[in-house]
């Protein structure tokens, strides 16, 4: 079993991302969007260093898969769940 701690990485990030562009992108899409990702991605420490970290061993994703256990499904599965309020909140601001 390879374990599953780049995958977790990854959805960390992903889901930061997400949630970023979600609350940018609901009035639709601009330039200004573009520039605000670019900020956020270089500017702010904290996103910077989860991107950082989630894909500095992306190469191991696929045997992490690969070797995916009923455990370590659920658990790749509840991280994500716990992503769904953060979503929401980022869905509803105006």
């Amino acid at each position: 079993m390879s374990g599953i701690k780049e995958t977790k990485e990854a959805l960390i990030a992903i889901n930061a991302i997400a949630i970023f562009i979600i609350s940018r992108m609901k009035d639709g899409v601009g330039l200004d969007d573009a520039m605000a990702i670019w900020d956020k991605m270089s500017g702010e420490n904290e996103l910077k260093d989860k991107v950082i970290t989630a894909f500095e061993n992306w190469q191991q994703i696929p045997g992490e898969l690969d070797d995916l256990d009923l455990d370590e499904a659920i658990e790749l599965g509840k991280l994500q769940m716990d992503f769904i309020p953060s979503i929401l909140v980022a869905l509803k601001k105006s």
